[in-house]
């Protein structure tokens, strides 16, 4: 197998193998001052990909065997499975905390910093999906202080698919009629998820970043269903307008102890947008939003705590228009750090999850 081994500039007291995530799974065998990185495994949804990742596992722990298997919180995950059911001991890790582990790992830093995780989907420790979160402190320590406002998936993983339900559920929320989208979608459908929602019947609440991105693109009518992960996302950058500095309203508000960062002004102005504007320029707004809206939190948690290192890590920073404004917004005024050598998606969780077990 064609591992990628990267030199540390600290060394670890015990051996720990991180299992991944589930999507674009891979594993990381961390031995002293050394993480040993496998090649991407793939989506662990098939029994094919999941005896692949089995093989790789083995072949490290013949390497050298861990002290510690670390592993997703997701109960449901292959991964946590094939950990669980090892003879080394264990320990979950929650998913985004693992992300800013990542990324940390390879600027090697320390101290204390402002966490920015940003995908499409990550087991909570509340047990609902997060996907747009702000942590603070040391990696090892790491406390959520804030997060994109939660939307309803009705029906769960089914939305993640039919993303007009994601749509609707915005729309819903910001109080829009909702009659005049998703004309390829029957009414009885839009009616039963409607009541889905009334009655938060097989709903699920996320914070995800990238459920966002789902629902502006269903609305846009860019894509009410998807048929591969980030279609819909891929689809709003490939048409964002270049140079549009327009951007729309958004909201900072306090929840249960937490910030939380609300586009539901953003849905409105969109929607007053759609008879005026080109969906480029919209969607050029979006993202110059998400941006603005993004920093704001970070100025509000930098006024808090003094902290003025910035981390950034998940599957949306893949977005170059995101990440671009975003950086350079965040870096006029502190340090940023970001992925250059590990991926900033679910590839890199393993070395995140290595790293949360290494204290100072």
């Amino acid at each position: 197998m064609n591992f990628k081994k990267n030199n540390l500039n600290f060394s670890a007291p015990k051996t720990i193998l991180g299992v991944g995530a589930e999507l674009k799974n891979s594993l990381c065998l961390l031995h002293k001052n050394e993480a040993i990185l496998s090649p991407n495994v793939g989506d662990l949804k098939t029994w094919e990909t999941y005896e692949k990742f089995k093989e790789i596992a083995q072949e490290l722990i013949s390497i050298r065997k861990p002290d510690l298997i670390v592993h997703d919180l997701h109960p449901d995950y292959l991964s946590t499975r094939f950990a669980l059911e090892s003879n080394f001991p264990t320990i979950g890790v929650q998913h985004h905390k693992a992300h800013i582990a990542s990324v940390a790992c390879e600027n090697d830093f320390r101290g204390k910093v402002i966490g920015i995780a940003l995908d499409g989907t990550g087991f909570g420790e509340d047990n609902t999906v997060w996907g747009g979160e702000f942590f603070v402190g040391k990696v090892q320590n790491l406390e959520r202080v804030a997060r994109f406002k939660p939307i309803q998936l009705a029906g769960g993983d089914k939305a993640v698919e039919e993303i007009w339900r994601i749509g609707l559920a915005f729309l819903k929320e910001a109080e829009i009629d909702s009659s005049k989208f998703f004309k390829s979608v029957p009414e009885s459908s839009k009616r039963f998820v409607n009541q889905m929602l009334d009655k938060n019947f097989n709903s699920i609440p996320t914070s995800s970043c990238g459920r966002l991105f789902d629902g502006v693109s269903a609305i846009l009518g860019l894509c009410e269903k998807v048929t591969f992960e980030a279609e819909a996302a891929i689809k709003l950058e490939q048409i964002a307008l270049p140079n549009e500095n327009g951007f729309y309203t958004f909201d900072l508000e306090e929840s249960g102890g937490l910030t939380e960062l609300s586009f539901l002004q953003m849905f409105r102005e969109i929607e007053n947008d759609l008879s005026r504007k080109a969906t480029s320029e919209i969607s050029a707004k979006f993202h110059n939003t998400l941006a603005l809206g993004i920093a704001k939190v970070v100025d509000r948690i930098v006024v808090a705590t003094k902290i003025k290192t910035v981390a950034l890590s998940g599957g949306c920073f893949q977005n170059k228009i995101l990440f671009k404004k975003l950086t350079e917004i965040l870096s006029k005024n502190y340090t940023v750090l970001t992925h250059s050598n590990v991926p900033t998606n679910d590839c890199g969780i393993a070395l995140g999850q290595t790293f949360l077990m290494i204290n100072d």
